[in-house]
C-alpha cells in the first residue's frame, strides 16, 4: 500500500492545470477565470482535487466568489483565497471551474492559480489579466 502522501505526489505528476481569465474587463465589472484540471494518465489513475488556491495578488483586484456565490475563504499560512474543487478526474478526462473576481479594480493582475490535490501536492498556473478605468457616461443623445 502506498502512503498517501507519496499518491498524491504520484496524482500531481498526471494533473495537467490551465487557467484562463476573461479579457476587456472594466473597472467595478467581473472578472471570470476558469480552470481545467486534465488527468493525462493514460491507464487507470484517478486524481482526486480538493480545491483551488487563488493568489494573494490576484485577490486584489476584487472579491473572489465561487460558482455558487460563496466568498473565497483566506487561508493566511498559504497566503492564498481557497475555493472549493472536490472530487475526482478520470484518466484521460479533464474538470472545469470557474471562479469570479467581482467589483474589479482597475489595474494589471499577475498570479497564481494552484489545483490542490491536498495539503501536500498541487500543480500550479500562472495567469495575468488588466481591468481597465471605467469608462465615462456618455452623454444622452440629442434627436
Amino acid at each position: 500500500m502506498i502512503a498517501p502522501r507519496l499518491q498524491n505526489r504520484r496524482e500531481a505528476a498526471f494533473l495537467q492545470v490551465e487557467v484562463n481569465a476573461s479579457r476587456g474587463v472594466a473597472a467595478g465589472g467581473v472578472v471570470t477565470v476558469h480552470v481545467r484540471g486534465r488527468n493525462t494518465h493514460p491507464g487507470r489513475r484517478r486524481v482526486y482535487s480538493a480545491w483551488v488556491d487563488v493568489s494573494e495578488s490576484l485577490g486584489r483586484a476584487g472579491t473572489i466568489v465561487d460558482a455558487t456565490r460563496e466568498h473565497a475563504r483566506w487561508v493566511p499560512i498559504a497566503r492564498s483565497w481557497r475555493v472549493p474543487f472536490e472530487g475526482e478526474i478520470p484518466p484521460d478526462e479533464s474538470r472545469d471551474m470557474s471562479f469570479r473576481i467581482v467589483g474589479a479594480v482597475p489595474g494589471r493582475y499577475e498570479g497564481t492559480v494552484d489545483v490542490v490535490l491536498s495539503g501536500t501536492s498541487w500543480v500550479r498556473s500562472e495567469v495575468a489579466f488588466d481591468v481597465s478605468e471605467a469608462l465615462p457616461a456618455r452623454p444622452a443623445e440629442i434627436r
